[in-house]
């Protein structure tokens, strides 16, 4: 024989269920928040050459990220924890970048990207006595500013009138050298 419990149906088991009803409705309207989307890691790099001595800069494109982590193996600083860190590299060579990313469940993705890094250049220095810049690297395209704008002529002709040159070297991949010291012309005869 099979005995049934019977639980005399009150105002608080009222209350109780009527509560959990309500509960389950709005939990049910409501979408959880980490279980539909997924933990992703990307980046992308925003120089279009990768040049020693330039600072390259790096942007996390995660999805549904809370914090991120970046290792730089041969840059300086060799990790950081910003979503676009900035990095310099000194040395050529191909060198490792990775990406950590964690949401808010603890869970972890990671990316890991290899770029080559090219000769840049550190310094260019005008000398007074020899303008010819680019003779011993021919590789190196001389891009000259007068009053801080880029003259596009393939050649430099001393303006006679109080004029300010400064000397930019681009190589054939892109790399673009610091400006040069100053040359500040203001007559000639």
């Amino acid at each position: 024989m099979m005995t049934t419990c019977r639980f005399p149906l009150n105002q608080f088991n009222t209350v109780i269920l009527s509560f959990l009803t309500l509960l389950i409705s709005l939990v049910s309207c409501i979408p959880f928040q980490g279980e539909f989307l997924p933990l992703k890691s990307v980046f992308t790099i925003e120089n279009p050459a990768i040049c020693s001595f330039d600072t390259i800069r790096f942007v996390n494109e995660s999805s549904n990220e809370v914090y991120c982590k970046w290792y730089f193996s041969g840059g300086e600083p060799h990790y950081s924890e910003s979503k676009r860190p900035q990095v310099v590299y000194v040395a050529t060579g191909n060198y490792p970048v990775k990406l950590v990313v964690e949401n808010h469940f603890g869970e972890k993705d990671s990316v890991t990207q290899m770029i080559t890094v090219t000769q840049g250049i550190e310094e260019v220095r005008i000398e007074y006595e020899n303008l010819w810049i680019c003779g011993s690297r021919p590789d190196l395209i001389p891009l000259w500013y007068v009053n801080d704008r880029l003259d596009d002529t393939d050649y430099i002709c001393i303006d006679p009138i109080n004029a300010v040159y400064r000397l930019r070297v681009k190589t054939e991949e892109g790399c673009l050298s610091p400006f040069s010291n100053i040359i500040i012309v203001d007559w000639i005869y």
